[in-house]
């Protein structure tokens, strides 16, 4: 997601270099600005931008998160409280400092998609499906 009040010609340059690498990496790609989308969604992926890397959080690793995943889940799955609040509570169960499930659960949506298969996580070996966190259609 780029501003359009960003896009000078050296970033046009430069995005035009990441679309010849996607192309041949046989992946979609292309510039996306705040005029294609609207405020909800923008908003909604700065939020889950910087939780595509483990890093932006050190505490975890991607073991801890293959470990707690599926607890997590069933959690989500099973509760009608805030995804906040079960977070929450699983931040407790697990020993973790307050916000570590929730970055797990932005860290699992941030890295839903890959290439071989876009219903399952990119997340080394999880098995976790898309309608683990969003109702699909049948």
């Amino acid at each position: 997601m780029k501003p359009t009040n960003k896009l000078n010609k050296r970033e046009i340059e430069k995005f035009a270099i990441e679309q010849q690498f996607y192309k041949e990496q046989g992946i979609d790609w292309g510039i996306v600005t705040e005029k294609q989308r609207d405020e909800v969604f923008i908003k909604n992926i700065e939020w889950l931008y910087n939780a595509r890397y483990l890093e932006y959080f050190p505490s975890l690793n991607i073991r801890t998160v293959e470990r707690v995943a599926p607890t997590l889940l069933t959690s989500i799955r099973k509760s009608k409280d805030p995804l906040a609040l079960i977070a929450l509570d699983c931040d407790s169960k697990f020993g973790f400092q307050d916000g570590s499930c929730l970055f797990i659960v932005k860290h699992m949506l941030a890295n839903i998609f890959n290439q071989s298969n876009p219903r399952r996580l990119k997340c080394a070996k999880s098995r976790i499906l898309v309608s683990d966190f969003i109702a699909t259609e049948k």
